[in-house]
């Protein structure tokens, strides 16, 4: 099972509608195309307001997956069945987000993962939905230099002991 502590709430989501997605569509692989369905079934995330900015949507995910993966009898899947560009990707995600001072990894540093391989079926399928794929990486770059600028920031119990006791972080 693959480690998802240092990932956001949302990001976790979004996997789990991954592998839930793959498996009603028959999938025995859960993919970089079915962490992007993932993003848009939970709706609330980074990723997948980028993406549906670019007229990327859940049924049009879905619906190129079937055409171009096909689908067949529902199965149950884990995150054991992830593939190995998905785990690299997931991977090089968290990496990417310690580097710039994030605390947990979101979304938009998993799709700007994806973005960057032009190889895994996520990139492939996001280039045939979009003709905008720059822009798509530049709302990507954005969001992470702000995002990682101002939330996932982790402080310190002994000096701010009333705010780490009273207040929640709406942004995982």
């Amino acid at each position: 099972m693959y480690n998802l502590d240092n990932f956001t709430k949302k990001a976790v989501i979004s996997l789990k509608n991954a592998v839930r997605s793959a498996g009603e569509l028959g999938h025995t692989y859960v993919g970089t195309e079915h962490i992007i369905l993932g993003f848009l079934i939970e709706g609330t995330n980074i990723a997948g307001s980028i993406l549906k900015s670019h007229r990327i949507t859940e049924n049009r995910v879905y619906e190129y997956i079937k055409r171009n993966t096909g689908y067949g009898i529902s199965t149950i899947l884990s995150e054991d069945y992830i593939t190995p560009k998905l785990r690299k990707t997931l991977s090089d995600a968290e990496v990417i987000s310690k580097k710039s001072g994030a605390y947990l990894t979101g979304t938009e540093y998993i799709l700007s993962e994806i973005l960057k391989n032009k190889s895994c079926s996520g990139y492939i399928m996001l280039k045939e939905l979009c003709d905008r794929i720059e822009q798509i990486k530049s709302d990507c770059v954005n969001a992470n230099s702000s995002v990682s600028a101002f939330s996932y920031i982790k402080l310190d119990e002994r000096q701010y002991p009333s705010i780490c006791k009273y207040c929640k972080d709406f942004t995982l």
